[in-house]
């Protein structure tokens, strides 16, 4: 199908910027709102739909080959009316040129002013290559289109994904790996973990231990602070379960966390956390649960 509606563009160049239509010809997904557009690294269709039996998500496919096609993962924003969306993050689907996102619960407003709107812009990120490349897209059949997908598709459970996304056997290694690609994008690589990566913790007072992952302590070469700052290193405090996982609670940038086995922690942050001037002072307490932080007031 991506080849034939690949083809009919080229037979009739004006359908670059085509209108928003539900399963048009050449879509990839089993119900989807389609919409091509170019710009100049490529074209394009992008789809919000989903496959027989599955959730609603996003399929972008590069209709010819270009620097578009050549990508492993894409964040495509788009802009509605100069407000600009929530960016969707596009990975590789296994075949050139053919992308996957997942729809997250951020996307859902959006759909709003898609509907509404009446002009858009694609802007396509993809490294220094594709940064800032932009395209018009058309808006005209999106609210019937976009309306027609979401009847036809179940929105994914979030709150179940979150949980599962933030869930990990292993947390150091986990947080390696996201490290080493931090460290890709910013064109160096990642050093062997210093003093202070991991501290076990008793977080929520209940056994097994948890652990605070310090991700400063896997420093990139030649980009040492690339996730310090003024307000600290960035940090994930993940809950030991039962079945011998890890569920992440917390992730941010923080100055010293404190736990006393109660089942409560004390966060040490930057100033601007408690309304006061970056170096001063703030702490905050917060309840720890196993798949979740409360505020305390």
């Amino acid at each position: 199908m991506r080849f034939l509606f690949a083809f009919l563009i080229s037979l009739f160049p004006h359908m670059a910027l085509a209108d928003w239509a539900f399963d048009a010809p050449g879509r990839i997904l089993s119900h989807s709102a389609m919409s091509c557009g170019q710009v100049s690294h490529g074209r394009y269709c992008l789809e919000l739909g989903c496959v027989e039996g599955g959730d609603l998500m996003f399929h972008l496919n590069a209709l010819e080959h270009s620097t578009i096609s050549e990508a492993n993962k894409i964040r495509l924003n788009l802009s509605v009316s100069r407000q600009l969306l929530p960016a969707i993050e596009f990975l590789l689907a296994g075949e050139v040129g053919l992308f996957f996102a997942p729809f997250e619960e951020r996307h859902l407003p959006g759909l709003d002013r898609l509907k509404a709107g009446s002009r858009a812009e694609a802007i396509f990120w993809m490294g220094p290559v594709l940064k800032g490349a932009k395209g018009p897209v058309s808006l005209r059949g999106s609210s019937k289109a976009i309306d027609a997908a979401l009847a036809a598709c179940p929105l994914p459970d979030f709150a179940a994904r979150d949980l599962e996304r933030r869930t990990r056997d292993d947390p150091q290694a986990a947080v390696r790996l996201e490290m080493a690609e931090q460290c890709r994008d910013a064109g160096t690589t990642p050093g062997a973990p210093q003093e202070g990566f991991v501290t076990e913790v008793d977080a929520d007072g209940i056994p097994p231990i948890d652990l605070l992952v310090n991700h400063g302590a896997v420093p990139c070469l030649n980009a040492p602070s690339l996730v310090c700052g003024s307000a600290g290193c960035l940090h994930s405090l993940w809950i030991g379960q039962d079945n011998g996982r890890y569920v992440r609670v917390l992730r941010s940038n923080i100055h010293g966390l404190s736990a006393d086995g109660s089942g409560q922690i004390t966060l040490n942050l930057h100033g601007g956390a408690c309304g006061l001037v970056g170096a001063e002072p703030c702490a905050k307490r917060f309840q720890v649960f196993s798949d979740r932080l409360e505020l305390l007031e």
